[in-house]
Formats: C-alpha cells, structure tokens, sequence
C-alpha cells in the first residue's frame, strides 16, 4: 500500500480485469506443470477481490451511498 495512491491502485485492478479477460482464452496454453500453481494464483486473486467489493460496499452503506 505504501507508495502508490489509490487512483494507482485502481488503475492497476483495470489493467488486471483486461489481462484476466484475455487470459480466459487462452487458458488452454497453460502447461501442466504449471496448473496448480496457475489455478492458486487465480484463487487468491479471486479471494482478494471479493474482499475489496466488500470493502468498498461497506463505505458505500456507511455513507448512505448504497
């Protein structure tokens, strides 16, 4: 978090969302040696996403927003 605003931050969850829907094409190039560690990383990422929507619908309820 240090270091970069959150305009940063949102611009790099943009550039993210844009590599995940080119990725989703091309998921069969990945090779087998790597679908573990390739299947974990998407989970996380998932897992850590799901902590930001909850985030930001927690600022928009406290703020009447939502």
């Amino acid at each position: 978090m240090e270091g970069t605003s959150v305009e940063e931050d949102w611009a790099a969850v943009a550039a993210a969302s844009s590599a995940l829907r080119r990725l989703v094409g091309r998921c069969h190039q990945v090779g087998s040696d790597q679908l573990g560690s390739r299947f974990g990383e998407v989970d996380e990422l998932k897992l850590l996403g799901e902590a930001v929507q909850v985030g930001v619908l927690d600022q928009g309820l406290s703020r009447g927003e939502v």
